[in-house]
């Protein structure tokens, strides 16, 4: 059986992938820079709306995953806000400067995390790490459930090799999630390759509407809407690939 996560920073998307019968959600705002702290509000919507597991990113600014005391205060209130909200697990991920495992910024987050009994997943700052199969030791060794990566590369499809070889050595240890450019077409060729049981993509659309001036690049307003009918293939298709992989 594989798991379909889609990650999604709007109404319409949770209830598109609700409809399409996703199995978990990343909750996010702002996937334009690859994902924030969903609000709370959000947060609340998803749980009225979408009947399988959400997770939430914490990550309160858009940049480089290098993060010091005041960031860590901000993001530990953001995680007590998404804990109390009862969501079903947390995305997170922090780095040194020398491109490591912040093992000692995230041991906070996931003591809070796994006294509540919830799911944690180290989101792709992993893809940055100077050595991405020494991270995932550490990684597993910190307590994670999931990884999100896409072998280090700027699409999955381009890590493929690494993704396989992460699933070989760790896949019963840790879950090995792919992430990035999965879409309908290639999604079957990436379960198959690399024998993974989860897949992570936005199946999303960019909607631009209404009529707009020079004020804003077009690129500011639009919206990343996941689309129900690219769900529905991606999940058939991989439903395909878990038969002929087991």
């Amino acid at each position: 059986m594989i798991t379909l996560e889609i990650c999604v920073d709007n109404y319409q998307s949770i209830l598109n992938a609700q409809q399409a019968g996703a199995d978990r959600l990343e909750l996010c705002s702002a996937l334009g820079v690859e994902g924030l702290t969903p609000s709370p509000s959000l947060v609340k919507f998803a749980k009225e709306n979408f009947t399988r597991s959400l997770q939430a990113m914490i990550r309160h600014r858009a940049g480089d995953f290098y993060y010091d005391e005041i960031d860590q205060q901000i993001m530990l209130d953001d995680l007590k806000t998404m804990l109390e909200l009862d969501v079903d697990g947390i995305v997170i991920g922090a780095l040194t400067k020398d491109n490591k495992v912040d093992k000692d910024f995230l041991k906070p987050f996931i003591q809070l995390t796994k006294q509540t009994g919830k799911e944690l997943t180290f989101h792709r700052a992993i893809d940055l790490t100077t050595d991405i199969y020494k991270s995932t030791q550490e990684i597993i060794i910190l307590g994670f459930d999931r990884i999100l990566t896409s072998g280090t590369a700027i699409n999955v499809i381009k890590g493929l090799e690494t993704i396989k070889s992460l699933q070989q050595q760790f896949g019963s240890h840790i879950q090995v999630m792919p992430g990035g450019g999965i879409n309908s077409v290639n999604v079957k060729e990436i379960l198959e390759t690399t024998k993974v049981r989860n897949v992570h993509c936005s199946a999303s659309k960019k909607i631009l509407r209404g009529s707009h001036s020079t004020a804003f690049a077009a690129a500011a307003l639009e919206i990343k809407i996941s689309q129900l009918e690219e769900i529905k293939s991606i999940k058939s298709r991989s439903a395909v690939s878990s038969f002929k992989n087991e």
